[in-house]
């Protein structure tokens, strides 16, 4: 059996150019214009074998990249957990802050307001052990909130 169908070289000429078949043995390569090239194929494993390294060493550079931008994230997520709570505790105090002030206000607008109308009873013929009071109790409060 030769020719177009079978036979020993009937196989390899009917085989594309652009297949590449590879075996360990080089009897069952298919000839290209009816030369087996070993050096080709060599080469051409080589040139895979380079490119498959190369490949894996993107790989472990993609992963280690992977890895430390993961570490990265989870770093910036902790700052930005922490700066939050930070925040959230430095707006307590100074709710905590506006709330004293607030009642310091308060107490001195009350104190004042004693003190005036202490004066007025005064001057309108009262008791001036009552301003005397009155005083009293203003330095008194004063002093306990310069203490807290």
């Amino acid at each position: 059996m030769s020719g177009e169908h079978g036979g020993p070289n009937s196989v390899s000429q009917h085989i594309p150019l652009e297949v590449v078949i590879i075996n360990e043995d080089a009897e069952n390569i298919p000839s290209i214009r009816g030369h087996i090239v070993d050096e080709d194929i060599e080469r051409k494993l080589r040139d895979y074998e380079a490119l498959i390294v190369s490949y894996k060493n993107k790989l472990k550079s993609s992963e280690n990249l992977n890895s430390t931008l993961h570490k990265y994230l989870t770093q910036t997520q902790g700052y930005a957990e922490n700066l939050l709570s930070e925040r959230h505790e430095l707006l307590d105090i100074i709710k905590d802050m506006e709330h004293e002030d607030n009642q310091r206000i308060d107490q001195e607008l009350l104190l004042k307001f004693i003190m005036c109308t202490s004066l007025l009873l005064y001057f309108l013929g009262g008791s001036h052990q009552f301003l005397v009071a009155t005083v009293s109790l203003q330095l008194i409060v004063t002093v306990l909130n310069m203490i807290f």
